[in-house]
């Protein structure tokens, strides 16, 4: 992209899992699926976390969230 003047910009798009282009309620639907599907292939928490790139304490405070919804 250029401006005016000549100059130009330079940038480039980083759509991933926390893109701030979903409504917050989709990127936690989004991650939590992500979760699952991690887990039903073996992966632990801590493998998990640094897959997705979020905090361990994130993606245990999933897991025990999905758990409550099954269980209710």
């Amino acid at each position: 992209m250029s401006i005016s003047g000549g100059k130009k910009l330079n940038f480039t798009v980083n759509l991933n899992l926390k893109s701030s282009l979903f409504p917050i309620q989709d990127k936690v639907q989004y991650r939590r699926k992500k979760i699952l599907e991690l887990r039903a292939e073996g992966f632990t928490n801590v493998e998990i976390s640094h897959e997705l790139k979020y905090s361990l304490s994130t993606v245990e405070k999933d897991i025990r969230k999905l758990r409550l919804e099954v269980l209710n």
